[in-house]
């Protein structure tokens, strides 16, 4: 089965969901991370530049993380209800919060990131 995600408005970045499509950042250097359940021996990623444009890609990082990082449900609060299937979804991250706690650096992150407090 194949999903469409359109997040952002020039430039496609596809896996099985297409993560970013007609892209055109305002600013000079954009980082973007992703997550993406592959349950398979392979990953293909096809980026796919619109006619008439270019892009220039500086980095790609795959990194593998435990099953039992992402949960498959949620708590929805608008409706209120459960959400199931999360780990079929493929997801953007936009912000890391540290609920109730202070600043923690990449250099203090096993896996790097910054997290800022609520």
């Amino acid at each position: 089965m194949t999903a469409l995600y359109y997040l952002l408005p020039r430039y496609a970045l596809t896996l099985t969901f297409v993560l970013i499509s007609n892209f055109n950042p305002k600013v000079g250097c954009v980082m973007k991370e992703f997550s993406e359940n592959v349950t398979s021996n392979t990953l293909i990623i096809t980026f796919a530049p619109s006619n008439d444009s270019f892009a220039f890609l500086n980095a790609l990082e795959v990194v593998s993380i435990p099953n039992e990082l992402i949960s498959d449900d949620a708590i929805t609060i608008m409706p209120s209800g459960n959400f199931k299937g999360l780990v079929t979804q493929a997801s953007e991250t936009v912000a890391r919060v540290n609920m109730g706690g202070p600043t923690i650096t990449s250099k203090n992150d096993t896996l790097w990131q910054a997290w800022f407090p609520d």
